[in-house]
């Protein structure tokens, strides 16, 4: 039977056709599909670095609730949850989220920090992107009390959607300004450094960090602050020398050893420096950016600032933000060196994801079924949404639909 043959056939035989098709070809895809195999494996023990540092840039243009907003109640919380999965998937190159974050946290049992940015109420780390993060290493088998929340300050808290929780069940947060979880060390030569980090809090001493910074400019300061001027809040900030500083920072051993994974919310970017509540110059992004690399991630920020400061015809940040080459020339804490990077740009929710959970699988295989009316019949109206199905845009659901549905498929992930 010829593709010809079949697209002219009744549709009741189409639909008969097309039905032992897909079953055949969707067990093919879940019997016989292979895994991505892993690139670029995730940081190891040692600072050095080998090949490539992999960056995933996600994208899911639905994470934004297209309000005037700019807090975490105006993010999709499940569009948001898709696109921090699926960064981390992508950035580890395993099949399941699972089974990604099986090796970013090799020992469950460890205590895990978590560095957000909530100094000021005008762009801030937002809970909507941590809180997946927190699931997972839930998941993983990391107890809810042992995934320690923090930042130097919490002025963007109520507005983040962050709740202090230092002592109580559950996920702990809190502010190290306030002595939460030891607060700071006495140790000049360590910068004031979080307890946390150095085996000084006691019950809150942890062995990773996952560092999760926001998309700002700075400037007057560093030109940029992403995830290395994040840990201006893990340690004592000098504003003196700032950029030998902020590299200096990150090439502590607390800081560069135990780093798993930086996740960069940029749902929003504040591409001119405001240190208040105003919002005039916070856009949106929709964007979540995924490695261990911290000078790449700061590089691919800082280029993203630049674009928006360019599309509101304002000139580059003030000064340039010299930390970014200081970090890969001078202290070797990455690359910023695009052509040294293995790029992934995800763009989200993925063709054939009808049911939007960040895979194209037998469930959305079944609802593909329920929609294919055959050749040059409009699709069906219940259920709703199979205007999706219909790939190539020409007004029904058929064979040829089905063929770019296949090519799709990842199977449950």
């Amino acid at each position: 039977m010829t593709w010809a043959g079949l697209l002219s056939m009744p549709r009741s035989i189409v639909l008969v056709a097309v039905f032992a098709v897909a079953v055949g070809a969707a067990i093919v895809l879940v019997l016989g599909k292979a895994l991505p195999a892993v690139k670029t494996p995730v940081r190891s023990e040692s600072p050095a670095r080998s090949g490539l540092s992999r960056v995933v840039i996600a994208h899911h243009p639905g994470a934004h609730d297209g309000s005037a907003g700019r807090d975490d109640v105006h993010l999709d919380a499940e569009a948001v949850r898709m696109m921090v999965n699926q960064a981390v998937r992508a950035f580890v190159g395993t099949g399941t989220v699972a089974e990604a974050w099986e090796l970013i946290i090799p020992d469950p049992t460890k205590r895990v920090a978590i560095k957000i940015n909530c100094q000021i109420s005008g762009i801030f780390t937002k809970a909507k992107v941590v809180m997946p993060i927190a699931d997972s290493l839930v998941a993983r088998g990391v107890p809810p009390e042992n995934i320690i929340i923090y930042d130097k300050h919490d002025t963007g808290f109520p507005y983040a959607g962050f709740v202090r929780n230092v002592s109580g069940p559950g996920v702990r947060v809190g502010v190290l300004s306030y002595g939460d979880f030891g607060g700071y060390s006495a140790h000049a030569d360590l910068y004031h450094i979080a307890k946390l980090l150095i085996g000084e809090s006691g019950e809150y001493d942890c062995d990773y960090l996952i560092n999760v910074p926001v998309c700002k400019a700075l400037d007057g300061y560093s030109g940029v602050t992403l995830s290395m001027k994040n840990h201006y809040g893990t340690c004592d900030p000098r504003h003196l020398d700032m950029h030998n500083h902020i590299c200096l920072t990150n090439a502590l051993s607390p800081i560069r050893d135990k780093t798993r994974l930086i996740v960069l919310d940029a749902c929003y970017c504040e591409y001119r420096w405001h240190n208040g509540r105003d919002q005039s110059w916070v856009d949106v992004l929709n964007r979540i950016v995924v490695s261990d690399d911290p000078v790449a991630v700061d590089y691919h920020g800082w280029q993203m600032i630049e674009q928006l400061r360019a599309e509101h015809d304002l000139a580059p940040v003030d000064p340039y933000p010299y930390f970014i080459d200081y970090a890969a020339d001078v202290y070797d804490l990455g690359t910023n060196d695009p052509a040294e990077m293995d790029i992934v740009e995800l763009e989200l929710p993925f063709p054939g994801d009808f049911d939007l959970d960040g895979d194209v699988d037998m469930d959305d295989h079944a609802f593909w079924q329920q929609c294919a009316a055959g050749p040059n019949d409009p699709p069906p109206s219940d259920p709703p949404g199979c205007e999706a199905c219909d790939a190539d845009e020409d007004g029904d659901v058929d064979l040829r639909d089905f063929a770019s549905f296949q090519q799709d498929f990842t199977g449950s992930r």
